[in-house]
């Protein structure tokens, strides 16, 4: 009787996984499997926000040492260009 149950149990939950994983995105006309697209999509924002934040840091970074060198960097380093 339990094993009877558990089966029903999983033909359920499968039939329920295939109904909204692929056949109503598939009807929308949509990418299927977007329980995984929506992660996948919002780890790569996730990924870009943070290299953002380490770029920001690193130029703040470089501008304080360019206030603290100031003009001994000027004088003694003409010939050196930014890469900017």
């Amino acid at each position: 009787m339990f094993l009877r149950f558990a089966e029903l149990i999983a033909a359920l939950i499968l039939l329920l996984t295939f109904v909204t994983q692929v056949l109503i995105p598939a009807w929308q006309g949509r990418a299927l499997f977007p329980i995984f697209r929506r992660q996948a999509r919002l780890e790569r924002t996730l990924a870009r926000l943070r290299q953002q934040e380490l770029e920001a840091d690193l130029e703040d970074e470089i501008e304080r040492h360019r206030r603290t060198l100031g003009p001994i960097s000027k004088s003694n380093h003409e010939g050196i260009h930014d890469e900017q």
